[in-house]
């Protein structure tokens, strides 16, 4: 690198790079680190913010391209990486805040939101379905009560969280205060879902890429 060398463990350490626009940052360093990585079958993560990397590195038989904005973008294959129900609860929690740190006072609220969605993914898991972006978008796109219902052929733990739905058969019965703030909750933290389903929407033909099979080696589909 420069004619540096970096041992093994130095490599693995943050490294940090000092110098006027042009003076060789990106072709004399990062380039071949890069390039070293990749010919001994390492994995290399790059954040491309201006596009420099895309377009000198990318290569469409070895690159997996993550972006929108761009054409040959791959999409997140959510369901191959979240596939059991541990992991399911992991995701929902994270998606809704559901930590002490993140939702203080209002924790069990948080809880109940990701026990909604969590129980969505699950419902959809049990189809022997592979869900997706779009498929859970749809899900929570359904009215409060049936989303409610929804969610319990996943997890029977929201019969007991939202019990209204369950112990009401009237369909106008209004919902506890504590049951709409776990649905307005869920909305709020929905918000990446739909957006990210509208991506995979847009593109049908994208390459499915998850992250599980890329760190195992694995090709995707």
């Amino acid at each position: 690198m420069g004619g540096v060398e970096l041992s093994r463990r130095r490599e693995a350490e943050h490294i940090a790079m000092l110098g006027l626009p042009g003076g060789g940052k990106t072709t004399g360093v990062i380039y071949p680190v890069m390039d070293q990585a990749l010919a001994r079958g390492d994995r290399v993560v790059a954040h491309d913010a201006k596009g420099d990397i895309t377009a000198a590195r990318y290569d469409e038989s070895t690159s997996v391209l993550l972006g929108p904005w761009d054409d040959r973008a791959a999409t997140w294959d959510v369901g191959a990486d979240f596939f059991d129900p541990s992991l399911v609860d992991e995701f929902a929690s994270t998606l809704c805040g559901a930590d002490e740190k993140t939702a203080g006072k209002n924790l069990s609220f948080h809880q109940g939101a990701a026990l909604l969605i969590g129980g969505l993914i699950k419902s959809a898991m049990g189809s022997s379905k592979s869900w997706t972006w779009a498929t859970l978008a749809d899900e929570l796109s359904r009215p409060p009560r049936v989303l409610i219902q929804r969610s319990a052929l996943g997890d029977p733990l929201v019969m007991q969280a939202l019990p209204t739905v369950f112990s009401n058969p009237d369909p106008d019965a209004a919902l506890t205060t504590g049951e709409g703030a776990m649905l307005s909750i869920l909305g709020i933290a929905s918000r990446i879902v739909v957006q990210l389903a509208a991506v995979q929407k847009a593109k049908t033909n994208a390459r499915l890429f998850s992250i599980r099979r890329w760190v195992l080696g694995e090709r995707d589909t």
